[in-house]
């Protein structure tokens, strides 16, 4: 009986075990994709998406855009699709100024296959969009924290600040847009960040943006660090964001 007993007692644990594990569903990066253009609104693609699990975003999938301009003054980047959350506008001020979108989008019963991104205003001025898709986002809540924003001008680069997500298997995303005198294509994101999508365009004025991500650590703060060979002037300027994703299930007690 006892020995009955404790194989009765190690299957039920076996069993929780199972089911604790299907309630912890892992955030799955499915992949990126990016565009460019200059004054008109321009689209990228989400059905030829690289450098993850798939090419094109599913029913449910998170989709996060960073995107923006460089131009002389204060004026409204972001994403022309309809259903997307703009949690960022951010503007930094320089000879080149830096405007910075940041957004996200459940995909529906019949998911979008591009995303528009909205134009300078200016043939001569860059605009940049970059894009990354996560399946097991929280379908209703997928932003575990508010996110935390920063910017500078006069020769700097990226550098998202702090963030403390409060869910486990939460990920956080380092994105960042800059001003430049030409095209910038040998950027690197913050040490210990993946899944890089960035892009650059110069038609007379460039633009470069870049998204990066890495898992967290289950407690603290994470701090990324700047982005790194990105080549800027003292003409130059800079707008950067920390976002945490949360993942679909948070797990019982066991």
């Amino acid at each position: 009986n006892h020995c009955f007993r404790q194989r009765n007692e190690f299957g039920n644990l076996a069993d929780k075990i199972r089911v604790y594990e299907a309630y912890a569903a892992t955030l799955e990066y499915v992949g990126g994709a990016e565009a460019s253009g200059n004054s008109a609104a321009y689209n990228v693609s989400l059905t030829g998406l690289t450098g993850g699990s798939g090419s094109s975003a599913q029913a449910g999938d998170l989709v996060l855009v960073a995107t923006g301009f460089v131009q002389t003054s204060n004026l409204n980047p972001g994403v022309g699709t309809s259903g997307y959350a703009e949690i960022a506008d951010a503007y930094q001020n320089d000879t080149r100024d830096a405007n910075f979108s940041f957004n996200w989008k459940i995909m529906g019963g019949s998911p979008d296959t591009t995303v528009n991104c909205l134009g300078s205003g200016s043939t001569t001025n860059g605009a940049v969009c970059v894009v990354q898709v996560w399946r097991n986002a929280d379908q209703t809540t997928p932003i575990d924290v508010t996110d935390t924003e920063a910017g500078a001008g006069n020769a700097a680069v990226p550098n998202s600040p702090s963030i403390t997500p409060i869910t486990s298997g939460a990920v956080v995303i380092s994105a960042g847009l800059g001003t430049g005198a030409a095209n910038d294509t040998s950027v690197t994101a913050p040490t210990g960040y993946g899944n890089q999508v960035d892009i650059s365009v110069d038609p007379g004025n460039a633009a470069i943006v870049g998204i990066a991500s890495k898992s967290w650590s289950g407690s603290g703060a994470e701090d990324p660090a700047a982005w790194t060979a990105w080549t800027t002037s003292t003409s130059d300027s800079w707008r950067a964001i920390t976002v945490a994703i949360r993942p679909a299930n948070t797990a019982p007690p066991l």
